[in-house]
């Protein structure tokens, strides 16, 4: 039997659906199923999104000017960087396009950032940084870019 326009729609818009991990300032994580759409993960983070990547194929959401705005530190990550505001992690599917988090990786985050954690502004911000650099001409310059480019390339061949 023929399937009405609503019907097509539906399908449609549960194929646009990812099961995500939503991981708020002073809460524990849940899970929830969002659109996968640009508008609804940038209001989730309330502005613009930024990637981060967790492991090889899960990577979050979050707010690209979080700390910017001075919203709330949510977790800390493994480099000691601090999450401003509420992020959304999600899944790679291997040709880079988000995808719904599998059961065994949902526990895993969940384990990981079950505990909400406390930051002060202060703390939030010592994770903020820029490095300023200046140059006494254009060649020490493009000296210092490409050492810095071949100090990457060695790092990535280990």
């Amino acid at each position: 039997m023929a399937k009405t326009v609503n019907e097509l729609i539906e399908n449609e818009t549960d194929l646009k659906k990812l099961r995500v991990l939503i991981v708020e300032p002073e809460k524990p994580p849940y899970v929830a199923e969002i659109e996968n759409n640009l508008r609804s993960l940038q209001e989730m983070v309330g502005g613009n999104i930024q990637y981060v990547e967790l492991d090889r194929d899960t990577f979050f959401y979050c707010n690209e000017e979080g700390k910017l705005l001075g919203l709330l530190g949510n977790r800390k990550l493994d480099n000691g960087d601090i999450v401003a505001g509420t992020f959304i992690i999600c899944r790679e599917d291997g040709t880079g396009e988000e995808a719904s988090l599998t059961d065994e990786q949902i526990e895993k985050y969940m384990r990981r950032f079950r505990e909400p954690e406390l930051y002060t502004v202060q703390e939030v911000e010592d994770t903020s940084y820029a490095s300023v650099k200046s140059y006494n001409s254009s060649d020490d310059f493009l000296k210092a870019l490409f050492d810095a480019e071949d100090e990457d390339e060695d790092e990535m061949e280990l």
